[in-house]
């Protein structure tokens, strides 16, 4: 690369968000919902709304053309850099519930009607069933047309799989149902994934029993999504304006939460909307969770409140994520070793890190 290529400017197209991790960095393109890996040291400059290519060390002249080959950034002239207005991050929604969770196994029809014409109200654009045994055809039939009627936008179910929606009766069943985006079986004979109008179908093995299976954290539960991006950096992922019933009627935060507001039989949503404790959790963002807020895939992941390190501190590390971003290694893999070999845990302070401890594991995975 000549001098005169290397003095270029360039700007980051506003879609590409650079996020810092404590070992690597990546740059999110929320407009292909990919992501690149990127040197940890590259991300201060890519965080700028125009950087000159001098500023990069001349190792990384070679990852300038990368960056431009993947249209991660672009030539700019110097003096046309207002012409490109950044990203808007804030995260905007006219409802007063996004999206909402309902255990439905337990419920009677007139209870879930209930909370349906309830949702209606409060704008919400989302709600996802779940049942951990087969229900009755008429009875998740009557729920769809509930919802068919009523100004939610879109519905998932999670159930196990069942004889009467085989492969030749989905397509009927999708055509009819066009709010349906996701029908997820579990306890099926067999993994895979299938497309039937805008539906789509997911078979796994695995059986889901009961709500105690949320809150993993896996890679492939990872997306990059304008709307999760957005939302992570206000806001808490999965309880920001969601609200839920569990099988007995309670309603909560998620069906998994100790704390409920009130039963389906004697309180209104809006009621519940109003405790003082109800909206405690929603502001609570990655970047202020333990462990989390030095991961790199903290703006692409569901940040779950329920299953905690330490129930006692609303900051703690989720219980259930086996990645430990300050050797970039998961469970499983070789080298790895949990986070509590990185630092140390406390109630004052969180997680501190132990920074020598963390070079010499790096030392030893890595060579670095």
């Amino acid at each position: 690369m000549s001098n005169l290529q290397k003095s270029k400017h360039y700007s980051k197209f506003a879609n590409c968000i650079a996020v810092k991790g404590y070992l690597h960095g990546i740059v999110m393109d929320l407009q292909r919902k990919q992501y690149l890996f990127v040197p940890i040291n590259t991300i201060g400059v890519l965080e700028k709304k125009s950087f000159c290519a001098d500023e990069f060390s001349p190792e990384y002249n070679k990852f300038i053309d990368f960056l431009e080959q993947n249209e991660i950034i672009f030539p700019i002239n110097k003096k046309n850099v207002d012409c490109f207005p950044s990203f808007n991050m804030d995260f905007l929604t006219p409802s007063i519930i996004d999206n909402s969770i309902i255990d439905a196994d337990e419920l009677t029809l007139n209870d879930v009607f209930l909370f349906i014409n309830q949702l209606d109200t409060l704008l919400c654009n989302s709600v996802q069933f779940r049942f951990y045994s087969k229900p009755e055809k008429y009875c998740l039939l009557s729920i769809l047309d509930a919802i068919n009627a009523s100004s939610i936008e879109s519905v998932e179910i999670l159930m196990p799989e069942v004889e009467w929606l085989n492969d030749s009766a989905l397509k009927e069943f999708a055509f009819n149902n066009k709010k349906l985006t996701s029908l997820f079986f579990h306890s099926a004979k067999k993994d895979n994934k299938n497309y039937y109008n805008q539906t789509t179908v997911t078979r796994f093995v695995h059986p889901i029993k009961s709500f105690q299976n949320c809150g993993n954290v896996k890679l492939g539960y990872f997306y990059v999504d304008i709307g999760l991006t957005t939302l992570s950096y206000s806001y808490n992922t999965c309880l920001f304006k969601k609200i839920s019933i569990d099988a007995q009627g309670y309603i909560k935060n998620c069906p998994s939460c100790t704390q409920s507001f009130g039963n389906i039989k004697n309180t209104t949503l809006k009621q519940a909307l109003e405790h003082p404790d109800f909206k405690k959790l929603w502001s609570i963002t990655k970047d202020q969770v333990d462990v989390c807020k030095d991961c790199e895939f903290r703006h692409m992941c569901t940040d779950c409140r329920v299953y905690i390190k330490d129930p006692e501190n609303i900051y703690s590390q989720p219980s259930k994520c086996t990645y430990n971003p300050y050797i970039a290694k998961w469970q499983g893999e070789d080298g790895y070793v949990p986070v509590e070999e990185c630092g140390t845990y406390s109630r004052e302070k969180g997680f501190v890190v132990n920074h020598e401890r963390v070079a010499e594991l790096n030392a030893q995975i890595w060579g670095e």
